[in-house]
């Protein structure tokens, strides 16, 4: 059994959210101690839930019923409270447990964000903008974003700030969310869950013995019955 799973960023409620491969994922969740939403569950109470995004609030209250479900407050969590009451899971703005007398922090990251923090207005249009076009073409807005200097400027800034926090808080390891970009350097314990509103959607897996593990989720292929050749004749 694994000690923790960690996911962030899933923007329910947003267009962009890959629901499809968030349901298969729960579905075939493995077998874990706890379930950790590092922020952004939600893309706030002001856009309308669809069907297939109450069935990912679904399954997570059902999972909760069998494992440790933490979540963690992102910027777009503001309003949240109250879902994450519904689901039975406790809202926090850090966490923290320990494997084998290492300490694990986790924390959304958007603290070290000040371009959101400062620009909320210009930060709005551009999170606008940057859906369209990734609607549009995914491709695109990937190669967009990541040669961004503002965006890469942001990763450095989240992945600074998260190892001085950890170091105040005696972490050896912090995960962290928000820049939707996954990362795993181990040298520094830092890493990021990624996102799931990107074609590829990332998670991190801690082991019993510590390991934390950065993996891309990909769906299970369908079964697809074909006839024997028995059957075609």
């Amino acid at each position: 059994m694994l000690e923790a799973i960690v996911i962030s960023d899933v923007h329910l409620g947003s267009r962009l959210c890959r629901t499809d491969l968030l349901d298969s994922f729960l579905r075939g969740l493995p077998a874990t101690r706890r379930l950790i939403l590092n922020g952004d569950v939600m893309e706030s109470s002001e856009y309308r839930l669809r069907r297939d995004h109450w069935r990912i609030l679904s399954k997570l209250r059902k999972l909760a019923d069998n494992l440790e479900l933490v979540w963690i407050r992102g910027n777009h969590d503001y309003d949240a409270d109250s879902i994450a009451h519904i689901l039975g899971a406790a809202m926090a703005s850090e966490y923290t447990f320990s494997i084998r007398a290492v300490t694990y922090l986790c924390t959304h990251g958007d603290q070290w964000d000040d371009f959101t923090t400062n620009r909320p207005v210009a930060t709005f249009f551009f999170d606008l903008i940057y859906g369209r076009i990734q609607g549009y073409s995914p491709r695109l807005s990937r190669h967009l974003k990541r040669t961004s200097k503002t965006f890469l400027h942001c990763c450095q800034k989240v992945r600074e700030g998260a190892r001085k926090l950890g170091d105040k808080r005696k972490a050896k390891v912090v995960l962290c969310g928000h820049t939707h970009q996954p990362e795993a350097h181990e040298h520094l314990g830092y890493f990021n869950s990624g996102c799931w509103t990107e074609e590829e959607c990332h998670y991190l897996t801690i082991d019993g013995t510590g390991l934390v593990q950065l993996l891309r989720y990909e769906k299970p292929p369908e079964f697809i019955a074909t006839l024997s050749d028995e059957m075609r004749a």
